[in-house]
């Protein structure tokens, strides 16, 4: 709810526009680390070689700069808000979470 309030004082969007775009940039996001999750795992379990705790235990010894994986999730969760046919969101909240994301 903070992050919503301050991107809507900044931008001088509703509070619901940029909650809803905060949603769905969080949501594709997750949605990217489910996938990722479950690719390793389905790796794992028709492969027989352990691919998922290789992995965790990589990532968790590596700077946050190193994190690709969040890099990606990042950029999943930007093009949710890129315009398209069925909805726009307004810019100044697109501008808001790409300075937000770092990408």
């Amino acid at each position: 709810m903070a992050l919503a309030t301050d991107m809507s004082s900044s931008t001088g969007e509703s509070f619901v526009d940029c909650l809803d775009g905060l949603a769905a940039f969080l949501y594709m996001h997750e949605l990217y680390h489910y996938r990722f999750d479950a690719h390793c795992l389905q790796m794992e379990a028709t492969g027989g070689l352990p691919v998922y705790g290789p992995y965790r235990r990589l990532v968790a010894n590596r700077p946050i700069s190193e994190w690709h994986e969040e890099s990606i999730g990042n950029f999943y969760g930007l093009e949710a808000l890129r315009p398209n046919p069925r909805f726009s969101y307004p810019q100044p909240i697109c501008d808001y979470l790409w300075d937000l994301a770092g990408c």
